[in-house]
Protein backbone atom coordinates (compact mmCIF):
# COMPACT_ATOMS: atom_id res chain seq x y z
CA UNK A 1 0.00 0.00 0.00
CA UNK A 2 1.18 3.98 -0.82
CA UNK A 3 0.88 6.53 1.86
CA UNK A 4 1.55 10.05 0.16
CA UNK A 5 1.95 13.15 2.20
CA UNK A 6 1.45 16.37 0.16
CA UNK A 7 1.70 18.85 3.11
CA UNK A 8 4.82 20.23 2.04
CA UNK A 9 4.17 23.08 -0.70
CA UNK A 10 4.87 21.43 -4.18
CA UNK A 11 6.34 18.49 -2.68
CA UNK A 12 5.27 15.16 -1.83
CA UNK A 13 6.66 12.50 0.33
CA UNK A 14 5.16 9.11 -0.70
CA UNK A 15 5.83 5.89 1.58
CA UNK A 16 5.59 2.25 0.69
CA UNK A 17 4.34 -0.16 2.81
CA UNK A 18 5.04 -3.67 2.33
CA UNK A 19 3.66 -6.63 4.16
CA UNK A 20 5.96 -9.86 3.92
CA UNK A 21 4.80 -12.77 3.55
CA UNK A 22 6.32 -16.27 3.97
CA UNK A 23 6.99 -17.82 0.73
CA UNK A 24 6.53 -21.60 -0.12
CA UNK A 25 9.45 -23.99 -0.41
CA UNK A 26 9.56 -27.14 -2.71
CA UNK A 27 8.80 -30.16 -0.09
CA UNK A 28 8.35 -33.41 -1.42
CA UNK A 29 8.90 -34.17 -5.38
CA UNK A 30 7.66 -37.55 -7.61
CA UNK A 31 7.61 -38.13 -11.29
CA UNK A 32 4.71 -40.10 -13.90
CA UNK A 33 6.32 -40.66 -16.83
CA UNK A 34 5.02 -42.75 -19.08
CA UNK A 35 7.33 -44.01 -21.36
CA UNK A 36 10.26 -45.83 -20.65
CA UNK A 37 13.05 -44.02 -22.67
CA UNK A 38 12.32 -40.47 -21.29
CA UNK A 39 12.09 -41.83 -17.82
CA UNK A 40 15.53 -43.46 -18.15
CA UNK A 41 16.87 -39.74 -19.75
CA UNK A 42 14.98 -38.33 -16.87
CA UNK A 43 16.45 -40.46 -14.21
CA UNK A 44 19.72 -39.99 -15.46
CA UNK A 45 19.92 -36.08 -15.35
CA UNK A 46 18.12 -35.31 -12.41
CA UNK A 47 21.29 -33.65 -10.19
CA UNK A 48 20.76 -30.87 -13.26
CA UNK A 49 17.25 -30.17 -12.37
CA UNK A 50 16.55 -26.50 -11.50
CA UNK A 51 13.81 -27.78 -8.80
CA UNK A 52 15.18 -29.27 -5.74
CA UNK A 53 13.52 -29.85 -2.53
CA UNK A 54 14.27 -27.42 0.32
CA UNK A 55 14.62 -24.65 -2.24
CA UNK A 56 11.71 -21.39 -2.64
CA UNK A 57 9.25 -21.82 -4.98
CA UNK A 58 9.58 -19.77 -7.87
CA UNK A 59 8.11 -19.69 -11.38
CA UNK A 60 10.58 -19.29 -13.52
CA UNK A 61 12.52 -22.73 -12.40
CA UNK A 62 9.52 -24.05 -14.01
CA UNK A 63 10.15 -22.93 -17.16
CA UNK A 64 13.59 -23.55 -16.62
CA UNK A 65 13.01 -27.21 -16.26
CA UNK A 66 10.80 -27.76 -18.73
CA UNK A 67 13.09 -25.96 -21.25
CA UNK A 68 16.33 -28.27 -19.88
CA UNK A 69 14.45 -31.48 -20.09
CA UNK A 70 13.01 -30.34 -23.92
CA UNK A 71 16.68 -29.61 -24.69
CA UNK A 72 18.14 -33.09 -23.57
CA UNK A 73 15.27 -35.49 -24.38
CA UNK A 74 15.83 -33.69 -28.36
CA UNK A 75 19.35 -33.88 -27.75
CA UNK A 76 18.75 -37.67 -27.01
CA UNK A 77 16.90 -39.11 -30.24
CA UNK A 78 13.63 -38.02 -29.23
CA UNK A 79 12.51 -36.32 -32.25
CA UNK A 80 8.75 -36.22 -31.89
CA UNK A 81 9.31 -34.56 -28.26
CA UNK A 82 8.27 -30.98 -27.75
CA UNK A 83 7.51 -29.14 -24.69
CA UNK A 84 3.83 -29.69 -24.40
CA UNK A 85 4.89 -32.81 -22.71
CA UNK A 86 6.61 -31.02 -20.08
CA UNK A 87 3.51 -30.78 -17.20
CA UNK A 88 4.08 -30.06 -13.71
CA UNK A 89 1.01 -30.16 -10.93
CA UNK A 90 1.85 -28.22 -7.33
CA UNK A 91 -0.29 -29.62 -4.63
CA UNK A 92 -0.38 -26.66 -1.43
CA UNK A 93 -3.37 -27.37 -0.07
CA UNK A 94 -2.95 -27.94 3.93
CA UNK A 95 1.19 -28.07 3.54
CA UNK A 96 2.06 -25.29 6.35
CA UNK A 97 3.80 -23.26 3.02
CA UNK A 98 5.30 -26.08 1.31
CA UNK A 99 4.48 -27.29 -2.46
CA UNK A 100 4.71 -30.87 -3.30
CA UNK A 101 5.34 -31.43 -6.96
CA UNK A 102 4.86 -33.76 -9.19
CA UNK A 103 6.43 -34.12 -12.82
CA UNK A 104 4.13 -35.55 -15.88
CA UNK A 105 5.30 -36.52 -18.65
CA UNK A 106 2.80 -37.94 -20.99
CA UNK A 107 3.43 -40.58 -23.65
CA UNK A 108 3.45 -39.01 -27.46
CA UNK A 109 0.02 -38.10 -28.16
CA UNK A 110 -0.89 -39.25 -32.14
CA UNK A 111 -3.85 -37.48 -34.06
CA UNK A 112 -5.35 -39.71 -36.64
CA UNK A 113 -8.92 -38.33 -38.14
CA UNK A 114 -11.29 -38.39 -35.14
CA UNK A 115 -9.25 -40.48 -32.98
CA UNK A 116 -6.54 -40.17 -31.12
CA UNK A 117 -4.27 -42.50 -29.11
CA UNK A 118 -0.90 -42.48 -26.82
CA UNK A 119 2.56 -44.24 -27.89
CA UNK A 120 5.76 -44.47 -26.36
CA UNK A 121 8.51 -41.92 -27.13
CA UNK A 122 11.41 -44.25 -28.98
CA UNK A 123 14.74 -42.89 -30.69
CA UNK A 124 14.63 -41.73 -34.18
CA UNK A 125 17.95 -42.47 -36.26
CA UNK A 126 18.90 -40.47 -39.23
CA UNK A 127 19.21 -43.32 -41.59
CA UNK A 128 19.87 -41.05 -44.88
CA UNK A 129 21.50 -37.61 -45.44
CA UNK A 130 20.65 -35.85 -48.70
CA UNK A 131 22.74 -32.71 -50.04
CA UNK A 132 21.79 -30.65 -52.92
CA UNK A 133 24.97 -28.25 -53.31
CA UNK A 134 23.18 -26.10 -55.95
CA UNK A 135 19.88 -25.72 -54.91
CA UNK A 136 17.80 -22.84 -55.80
CA UNK A 137 13.89 -21.96 -56.28
CA UNK A 138 13.81 -21.78 -59.91
CA UNK A 139 15.35 -25.28 -59.92
CA UNK A 140 12.88 -26.75 -57.70
CA UNK A 141 11.41 -29.01 -60.11
CA UNK A 142 14.54 -29.73 -62.56
CA UNK A 143 16.00 -33.18 -62.68
CA UNK A 144 19.38 -33.84 -60.76
CA UNK A 145 21.96 -34.12 -63.57
CA UNK A 146 24.82 -35.42 -61.33
CA UNK A 147 25.15 -36.92 -57.82
CA UNK A 148 28.00 -38.24 -55.68
CA UNK A 149 28.45 -40.72 -52.28
CA UNK A 150 30.74 -39.97 -49.57
CA UNK A 151 31.08 -41.80 -46.14
CA UNK A 152 27.39 -42.59 -46.28
CA UNK A 153 26.31 -38.96 -47.40
CA UNK A 154 24.12 -38.81 -50.67
CA UNK A 155 25.05 -35.43 -52.81
CA UNK A 156 23.20 -34.17 -56.16
CA UNK A 157 23.54 -31.19 -58.36
CA UNK A 158 20.96 -29.86 -61.34
CA UNK A 159 24.21 -28.81 -63.38
CA UNK A 160 27.62 -30.53 -62.20
CA UNK A 161 29.01 -31.33 -59.18
CA UNK A 162 30.75 -28.17 -58.25
CA UNK A 163 32.13 -29.29 -55.12
CA UNK A 164 34.49 -31.75 -53.34
CA UNK A 165 31.81 -33.92 -51.53
CA UNK A 166 34.58 -33.81 -48.75
CA UNK A 167 34.80 -30.17 -47.99
CA UNK A 168 31.01 -30.45 -47.73
CA UNK A 169 30.47 -33.26 -45.68
CA UNK A 170 32.94 -32.08 -43.36
CA UNK A 171 30.87 -29.07 -42.37
CA UNK A 172 27.64 -31.52 -41.74
CA UNK A 173 27.24 -32.73 -38.47
CA UNK A 174 24.10 -34.46 -39.06
CA UNK A 175 25.35 -38.27 -39.70
CA UNK A 176 24.16 -41.34 -41.17
CA UNK A 177 22.53 -43.56 -39.54
CA UNK A 178 23.67 -41.40 -36.04
CA UNK A 179 20.96 -40.55 -34.03
CA UNK A 180 18.86 -37.72 -33.97
CA UNK A 181 20.04 -34.49 -31.98
CA UNK A 182 18.71 -31.21 -32.51
CA UNK A 183 21.89 -29.38 -31.57
CA UNK A 184 23.22 -31.19 -35.34
CA UNK A 185 21.03 -29.10 -37.20
CA UNK A 186 22.41 -25.67 -35.16
CA UNK A 187 25.80 -26.88 -35.70
CA UNK A 188 25.33 -27.87 -39.31
CA UNK A 189 23.58 -24.10 -39.59
CA UNK A 190 26.90 -22.24 -38.49
CA UNK A 191 29.63 -24.58 -40.25
CA UNK A 192 28.09 -24.03 -43.41
CA UNK A 193 27.69 -20.27 -42.61
CA UNK A 194 31.50 -20.38 -41.91
CA UNK A 195 32.49 -22.23 -44.99
CA UNK A 196 30.96 -18.59 -47.07
CA UNK A 197 30.49 -20.57 -49.87
CA UNK A 198 26.82 -20.93 -49.69
CA UNK A 199 23.60 -18.99 -48.42
CA UNK A 200 21.97 -19.93 -44.67
CA UNK A 201 20.87 -23.57 -45.63
CA UNK A 202 17.85 -24.84 -45.50
CA UNK A 203 17.42 -28.50 -43.31
CA UNK A 204 14.51 -30.77 -42.99
CA UNK A 205 13.19 -33.90 -41.36
CA UNK A 206 11.10 -36.43 -42.25
CA UNK A 207 10.04 -39.98 -41.36
CA UNK A 208 11.88 -42.42 -44.06
CA UNK A 209 8.90 -44.15 -45.58
CA UNK A 210 11.46 -47.33 -46.26
CA UNK A 211 12.10 -47.96 -42.47
CA UNK A 212 9.74 -50.84 -41.07
CA UNK A 213 10.41 -49.41 -37.50
CA UNK A 214 9.00 -46.04 -37.74
CA UNK A 215 11.80 -44.54 -36.58
CA UNK A 216 14.22 -43.78 -39.33
CA UNK A 217 14.57 -39.96 -40.79
CA UNK A 218 15.51 -38.53 -43.92
CA UNK A 219 17.28 -35.47 -43.34
CA UNK A 220 17.96 -33.01 -46.60
CA UNK A 221 20.20 -30.08 -46.73
CA UNK A 222 19.46 -27.52 -49.47
CA UNK A 223 22.32 -25.44 -49.97
CA UNK A 224 22.29 -22.38 -52.29
CA UNK A 225 25.73 -20.79 -53.55
CA UNK A 226 26.62 -17.70 -53.66
CA UNK A 227 26.35 -15.50 -56.75
CA UNK A 228 30.15 -14.77 -56.90
CA UNK A 229 30.71 -18.42 -56.24
CA UNK A 230 28.87 -20.20 -59.17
Amino acid sequence: SITIDSSKKKRAEVTYNVRRLQPYLIDSIKEEISSRIVDSLFQSSKKSSFIVEGKQYAAQDFNNERDRLTILFRNSGLYTFDQDYVEFEADTVKTDKKANITYILSDKKITKGDSTYYEPFEIHKTNKVRIVTDYSYANRNRIYSDSATYNGYKLYSYDKLKFKPKAITDAIAIAPLGVFKDINRTLTYNQISDLRIFKYPNISYKKDPKDATGNGLISTILLSPRKNEK
